[in-house]
């Protein structure tokens, strides 16, 4: 049962990629007006910051992603991020945080018919916050 009342989308996928840039958090988008007005207090699709663009309109990532697949469309997010947790703990790699997004294949649509909705670290859902979840394997042999 979806928990909004928009439609969800059916079998589609996400991109889980590196931000390579600093940006600014802000505080979201809009999804009544669907108006992404920061007001020089945070990120959006052209400027990473107060008039600073990005290098590539959407955002600066390493081109690298995983794909996460949704097949009914209430899925929870759920993707192995080790390479990406490698690659920040080996010198000199900074931490900027993931991006979650369409691949470039939808972006290039004109038109969206759904909304895929995730729960920010701000939330006042303790359950529902986004974690990164470490797992491993502690047989011995």
């Amino acid at each position: 049962m979806p928990e909004h009342g928009r439609t969800l989308p059916l079998n589609f996928e996400l991109e889980i990629d590196t931000i390579t840039a600093a940006w600014e958090e802000g505080t979201g988008l809009d999804m009544e007006s669907y108006m992404d007005l920061t007001y020089n207090k945070g990120s959006s699709w052209k400027e990473k910051g107060a008039g600073v663009a990005w290098t590539l309109e959407g955002g600066d990532f390493t081109g690298s992603p995983v794909t996460a697949e949704f097949d009914e469309g209430y899925e929870d997010l759920l993707v192995n991020i080790t390479a990406f947790v490698a690659a920040w703990r080996s010198a000199p790699a900074t931490n900027y945080g993931l991006i979650v997004k369409l691949p470039s294949t939808a972006t290039a649509q004109t038109r969206s018919y759904y909304t895929k909705m995730f729960y920010a670290r701000g939330t006042s859902n303790f359950f529902k916050k986004p974690v990164v979840e470490a797992r491993w394997s502690s047989q011995t042999t």
